[in-house]
């Protein structure tokens, strides 16, 4: 991971556990988003269960996010990853769209615990016939294969509106809130 990352990595979840006490919002849940290679690392994932202990931060609060491509090559090694961060409570994000190039046994085969829509389909979810229909098949599929589905990019109380009706209950967005600035 190198330094630098697991430094950055430390510093976020320890951040993150002062403002959930501070602001006393247990519920709240901290996504970050990693590369194919961090999670090919082995180390990577001591890293993780290292500063989980070290932090004491409850595992169910994390969510780790994959950004890239997976393809049928990289599945066995992302799967013993994946499991084990399963294993300790972690949960495994994979955005929709990351999903061209793997094979649908590979899907299922991995413990995955969402699906992220990008923004891009949602965009005119709530004007457009077709990406309503295109999303709604998204969300069966998640829904048969036991993946929650969170949703990205929702501006607007009509989107909002329109995937509550799908069935997408996880959603982020500027509906819910502006950037903030951190201040030391």
């Amino acid at each position: 991971m190198g330094e630098l990352g697991e430094w950055l990595l430390k510093t976020t979840i320890t951040q993150f556990k002062k403002w959930q006490i501070e602001h006393s919002s247990p519920n709240t849940e901290l996504l970050l988003t990693l590369t194919k290679k961090q999670f090919e690392n082995t180390d990577f994932i001591n890293n993780i269960c290292n500063i989980i202990n070290e932090i004491q931060l409850d595992p169910k609060k994390l969510i780790f996010e994959i950004s890239e491509d997976i393809n049928d090559s990289n599945i066995e090694t992302l799967k013993m990853s994946f499991s084990r961060l399963h294993e300790l409570n972690v949960k495994i994000g994979v955005g929709i769209l990351v999903l061209g190039h793997i094979s649908s046994r590979g899907i299922t085969n991995l413990p995955v615990s969402y699906l992220k829509v990008d923004h891009k389909l949602i965009k005119d979810i709530d004007t457009h016939e077709e990406s309503k229909h295109i999303l709604a098949r998204i969300v069966a599929l998640a829904h048969h294969l036991k993946i929650g589905i969170l949703t990205e990019g929702v501006e607007k109380e009509q989107q909002k509106e329109v995937l509550e009706t799908l069935g997408c209950y996880i959603m982020q967005g500027k509906i819910f809130s502006n950037n903030t600035k951190i201040i030391s």
